[in-house]
């Protein structure tokens, strides 16, 4: 069992609680996969930590600018290139705010 799960459970139900809420919900990670044991332990874990983050009101709205911008932009191209083949955004606007969060994360960093 993760470090998590020790802090976040005392009784029984508690950790059935924790478990469903932690691995029932709309979001998913597979990396049983991974060889490296150290590696998969590490994706486990911060798995547990970041489903538990707290997301601000303030970046829920920055992740919401970005996804609409993304649909007009789409938009646009799609008029303005209609015959064209070009690149379509439609089913990767999740890895749109995941890749934008990644390169403010990591200017910050630097």
């Amino acid at each position: 069992m993760s470090s998590t799960l020790y802090e976040k459970c005392g009784a029984v139900m508690d950790v059935h609680k924790y478990l469903q809420d932690t691995y029932c919900g709309s979001t998913a990670v597979e990396f049983k996969h991974i060889s490296d044991e150290n590696e998969r332990i590490w994706c486990h874990e911060n798995f547990e930590r970041i489903t538990w983050e707290e997301v601000s009101n303030s970046e829920k709205i920055k992740a919401l600018q970005l996804l609409v911008r993304t649909e007009l932009m789409e938009s646009f191209m799609q008029k303005k290139f209609a015959t064209h083949k070009r690149y379509s955004s439609e089913g990767s606007e999740g890895i749109t705010v995941a890749l934008n969060t990644l390169i403010a994360e990591a200017s910050d960093a630097s």
